[in-house]
């Protein structure tokens, strides 16, 4: 295709490109006139009859076909679902970078995004994978915005951009009518994006992108190809080896199929049935027996042991520890073992089945009656008042109450954002899925943070018990 060059830049419709012009016609996103195979072909034949290169050129401007390429020369592949979008770019290097150069107040937002890094898990990318387009798209732009007052409309309409990339870069089936949904979500977006940055003044005409527009296609494009994080020229390039090209790519698929059986014949083996490690006994001294913090923790322990062990004649012991690493390899870190360290990355943050969902955790304790491990449990604060605002989950800690909860409750760990400013609001950050779209390098973790995650595998046995 020809691309902005050509009346008919969008290869997927027959929408002209815009032009600062009230005569213009005007479109239905919802019945847009779009390109057949049959037109493409006979595009195609008028080039191949035609000698001259003014006359390509004139053919080429007005249809937005230059060419055939020759991969798509055999009768397998149809125009115009051969030619999906690379989405992946899309998303988070055309459509969002685009955006963000429209903005203002970017110094404030960026010195917000800086102090952000502490509180954004290892387990989900490197320090400085915070300052690319991805974080800011799913985890920033919307609950910095809020603390920094942007202009509501603009947030709101950035918040349809998320959503349909969130719901785009999912892995699961989706009814007819959940496509539909996605595609009237673009729509509002487009349209909002139209009167906001554009609202009828020809010297911004240049703001109608052609990324912006191609969004539309989004929702057929699932149709055509399935999930975007399965039929992305980023995970195509990735499964094929795009550094170490024709890679292959049926022994890669062969290989995970045998891992997949493997698990289901030996349940042993599978990580997400593996089960949670402690690390890293904690002493409690005796500067710390007369703090109000570990009276309530111990507090906590002894109400829960009252209510679920049932026989008050057992006895309970309990011994504390700093880390534990959860079912799906995720480690997780207390307030305890962070207290007096000089950490970079703070992940004490989870999200749990029952209750609230949101809770940091205080400390890890093993709970043994009568000498015999009864069971594994963490203190924490729960997230209280929780509310979405433009779908991000904002709440407060509730800091007077310590609750108790076994870690087989714990889902999975959760970065926030705090912007340290009288609200005392807490933004809630969960792993997005366009992470797992990307490698170890570029995820951004360097050696260092790995011999983090990993520091405090073997328990340290020389710590005393605490009972």
């Amino acid at each position: 295709m020809a691309g902005h060059s050509a009346i008919f830049g969008n290869r997927f419709s027959l929408v002209q490109g815009a032009k600062a012009s009230t005569s213009r016609a005007s479109y239905d996103l919802s019945n847009l006139p779009m390109h057949t195979e049959d037109s493409y072909w006979a595009t195609i034949n008028c080039l191949s009859a035609t000698s001259s290169k003014q006359q390509r050129a004139r053919i080429t401007k007005e249809t937005g076909v230059s060419h055939l390429p020759l991969c798509a020369a055999s009768p397998a592949f149809i125009h115009p679902t051969f030619f999906p979008l690379d989405l992946f770019h899309l998303f988070y290097e055309n459509d969002v970078a685009f955006i963000w150069d429209l903005w203002t107040k970017a110094r404030q937002f960026g010195e917000a995004v800086a102090n952000a890094m502490k509180t954004l898990p290892p387990a989900f990318c490197g320090p400085y994978k915070v300052y690319e387009w991805m974080a800011l798209l799913h985890w920033y732009v919307l609950p910095i915005g809020m603390e920094l007052g942007f202009n509501p409309l603009v947030l709101e309409n950035f918040s349809q951009l998320v959503s349909a990339i969130e719901f785009t870069m999912s892995i699961k089936e989706h009814m007819e009518s959940e496509i539909m949904s996605l595609h009237l979500i673009i729509q509002k977006f487009l349209t909002g994006f139209k009167s906001l940055y554009i609202n009828g003044n020809p010297e911004l005409i240049s703001r109608a992108r052609l990324c912006i527009f191609q969004l539309t296609h989004v929702p057929i494009h699932i149709k055509w190809n399935g999930s975007i994080r399965i039929g992305s020229q980023a995970t195509v390039e990735r499964n094929i080896g795009e550094k170490s090209p024709f890679a292959n790519l049926a022994n890669i698929i062969t290989g995970k199929e045998l891992i997949r059986i493997l698990s289901l014949y030996y349940p042993s083996l599978s990580v997400e049935d593996a089960d949670y490690h402690s690390h890293l006994k904690i002493r409690i001294t005796r500067k710390e027996e007369g703090e109000s913090a570990l009276i309530h923790e111990l507090q906590a322990l002894e109400d829960y042991s009252e209510t679920n062990v049932g026989n008050t004649e057992m006895h309970v012991d309990a011994e504390r520890w700093g880390k534990v690493r959860l079912a799906n390899g995720h480690l997780l870190r207390s307030r305890r073992r962070d207290q007096g360290t000089p950490a970079t990355r703070l992940y004490r943050w989870f999200e749990g089945y029952i209750e609230d969902n949101i809770w940091r955790a205080l400390a890890f304790y093993k709970l043994t009656v009568d000498g015999v491990l009864w069971r594994n449990v963490i203190v924490y604060h729960r997230l209280a008042e929780m509310k979405q605002t433009l779908g991000q989950l904002r709440g407060s800690w509730d800091r007077k109450t310590v609750r108790t909860l076994e870690i087989s409750a714990i889902i999975d760990i959760v970065g926030i954002w705090e912007p340290k400013n009288e609200s005392e609001r807490v933004y809630i950050l969960r792993k997005h899925p366009g992470i797992a779209l990307l490698n170890t390098e570029e995820l951004g973790k360097s050696p260092e943070e790995d011999t983090d995650e990993e520091e405090g595998m073997e328990n340290d046995e020389s710590a005393p018990e605490y009972t």
